[in-house]
């Protein structure tokens, strides 16, 4: 089996999404901690503006789905599903932010790396998840790739 090369303007989007994906997870880590330790102020404040964001997203994957997939109850159930996630994010990503713009000291340190760490481990794990997850739900049709 050879491996498959990858272009250098490839290798620059791969390290790019792989980087800003790793900082989205860590700046949400960042915000369950700020979340737990009461440091994020004010978050009822901003939570309608999560809210706004997951409606964008959802009605744009609504769009888009519909033109790659006729099967309406399962564009709604991705683009809700997806939606959520959004939300989650985006409150946990934002708040993580904030409370590390206003925490610098306690942000550099090296429980960070540690965030950080989890952070590219996640990201790992979900690309691995989208790419596989017909292997878990197959009926022993393991190895098989599409």
């Amino acid at each position: 089996m050879s491996c498959p090369t990858v272009d250098r303007r490839n290798l620059t989007l791969y390290v790019g999404l792989v980087a800003l994906a790793t900082l989205s997870v860590t700046a949400a880590i960042m915000g369950i901690r700020a979340l737990i330790e009461g440091a994020a102020m004010e978050v009822g404040a901003r939570i309608p503006y999560y809210v706004f964001f997951m409606a964008i997203v959802v009605t744009l994957l609504v769009f888009l789905l519909e033109r790659e997939i006729d099967d309406g109850w399962k564009i709604i159930s991705t683009s809700l599903a997806i939606g959520v996630l959004a939300f989650a994010l985006s409150l946990l990503g934002v708040e993580g932010a904030l409370f590390a713009y206003e925490n610098p000291d306690q942000v550099l340190s090296n429980i960070t790396f540690y965030f950080i760490s989890a952070g590219l481990l996640c990201t790992s794990i979900t690309y691995w998840a989208v790419n596989h997850w017909r292997e878990f739900i197959s009926s022993g049709r393991t190895g098989v790739r599409r």
